[in-house]
């Protein structure tokens, strides 16, 4: 299947180094009064020829829903500094945003190859995704709970770098 390698416009347009996607986002979030507080567990296995790599994060971060997608908003603290991480979730597409330390931007649908970036000491590298499967649970029980399952194909410059397998699961907790 062949990639289709074009860049999003959207990816070039920045303001204060924050896309214009990612900036709408932030003030959406700012602008929500139901954000709930939530436990986040991210699973994350990679598979490239034989071998295999598993990282596993814990933490806290937000919950909203806005215009039928549903948002997870959270903080990761890395040796090269802060990531603010945005996951939304709509339909048959999902797109993981992170900005500071880290700039990226992957995006997933069930039915098409899609394009992302991550933003390299380099320049801007090109990324691909092909989306091998999507399961998305939302429940809105008390506590509210989650859950994300992807497995997906990753391409850099059209360099398959592996096939990723991430979970994101979230859990409602009142005091934090």
């Amino acid at each position: 299947m062949p990639l289709d390698m074009t860049v999003d416009i959207d990816l070039k347009m920045q303001i204060n180094g924050m896309s214009l996607f990612e900036r709408d986002v932030e003030g959406l979030a700012d602008s929500i009064d139901q954000k709930r507080t939530v436990k986040i567990h991210l699973s994350t296995v990679i598979t490239n020829d034989e071998e295999k790599e598993e990282f596993e994060l814990v933490l806290f971060g937000e919950y909203f829903e806005k215009g039928g997608s549903v948002y997870l908003k959270y903080t990761e603290v890395q040796e090269e500094g802060t990531v603010r991480t945005i996951v939304k979730m709509s339909g048959e597409e999902a797109v993981i945003l992170r900005n500071g330390a880290v700039k990226s931007r992957l995006v997933f649908d069930k039915n098409h190859p899609m394009s992302g970036s991550y933003d390299s000491p380099y320049g801007t590298l090109l990324l691909n995704t092909i989306t091998r499967n999507m399961d998305r649970y939302t429940y809105s029980e008390k506590p509210l709970n989650g859950r994300l399952a992807l497995t997906y194909d990753l391409f850099m410059q059209g360099k398959f770098l592996g096939i990723y397998s991430l979970t994101i699961t979230f859990k409602e907790v009142k005091n934090v």
